[in-house]
């Protein structure tokens, strides 16, 4: 069984807003923060708000990327609808793409090589890293600590158990089985 680490809505919080103030802090000012859907949602509105907080305009905006088919399992990596960002993006402009985990690394390859050679400076945030998975020649240029666990976010209830999910939060469990 996969070793899984459940991160709690507060966490995800703090961990987002120290992820923001690690790239701020490097000095790196993207003219465009793009997330990628889904994962990197949550955590992508927090670091456009710390640098709206700071004084620093983004055009911000959601990619749907996905690649997972289930725990472990990955099928081809699928990018969709950037007709609209391609279209406003040029070398004079820098993107900070953003997600919730680096594992295999191929979703962060297939985005950024789509951006780079487009744009002047393509960087990648995510939360967590898995150097041990890592499948590519690329490595994210921000992150808040490495893992080697499973890790399951406060809105995912796929590839739980019965178990696991009334454990992880009885509400959400009883809301899911109906009885509230």
């Amino acid at each position: 069984m996969t070793d899984k680490e459940y991160i709690c809505p507060k966490e995800l919080t703090h961990d987002s807003f120290l992820l923001a103030r690690r790239v701020y802090d490097s000095g790196f000012r993207p003219d465009f923060i793009i997330v990628l859907w889904r994962g990197g949602t949550p955590i992508g509105i927090i670091v456009q708000e710390f640098f709206k907080y700071k004084g620093v305009e983004t055009y911000h905006s959601a990619i749907k990327v996905e690649a997972y088919t289930g725990i472990g399992k990955m099928s081809d990596v699928h990018v969709a609808d950037l007709d609209w960002l391609l279209k406003r993006i040029g070398k004079e402009h820098s993107i900070l793409l953003v997600d919730d985990i680096f594992d295999s690394g191929k979703t962060m390859e297939k985005v950024s090589g789509i951006m780079k050679g487009r744009c002047g400076d393509v960087k990648i945030a995510t939360l967590y890293y898995k150097p041990e998975k890592n499948q590519t020649k690329i490595t994210p240029d921000f992150f808040v600590r490495p893992t080697d666990k499973w890790i399951v976010f406060p809105h995912e209830v796929i590839d739980l158990t019965d178990e696991e999910l009334k454990e992880k939060d009885p509400f959400v469990w009883k809301i899911l089985k109906g009885n509230l």
